[in-house]
């Protein structure tokens, strides 16, 4: 499936960013890994099927900003199974940039 153009507003609410991640996400090729996240990931014992399902199903908690790049910057995060997991995500155009995991 092709991801549709979406453009960057100069403004993005919170519950756009949310939608916006949660459409991304639907379609696990629209989210890739930021050179820092493997790393982390792997140090915090956190896989990607646990980012992929925070993304789907969690809620911002902090953001949107714009990143230097000019993407969207936001926190969202879930509890599941008596774990609260933080994904760091960059909204990119058609494209998800998992910035990190905690």
């Amino acid at each position: 499936m092709a991801a549709e153009v979406f453009p960057l507003h100069p403004k993005m609410s919170r519950p756009l960013a949310l939608q916006r991640i949660r459409e991304l996400a639907g379609d696990t090729e629209n989210v890739v890994p930021g050179p820092e996240a493997p790393k982390r990931m792997k140090q915090r014992k956190i896989t990607w099927a646990e980012i992929i399902k925070v993304l789907q199903n969690g809620q911002i908690t902090e953001g949107p900003a714009m990143d230097p790049k000019g993407c969207w910057r936001c926190t969202v995060e879930r509890f599941a199974a008596g774990e609260d997991l933080k994904v760091v995500v960059a909204i990119c155009e058609g494209t998800l940039v998992v910035v990190t995991a905690f």
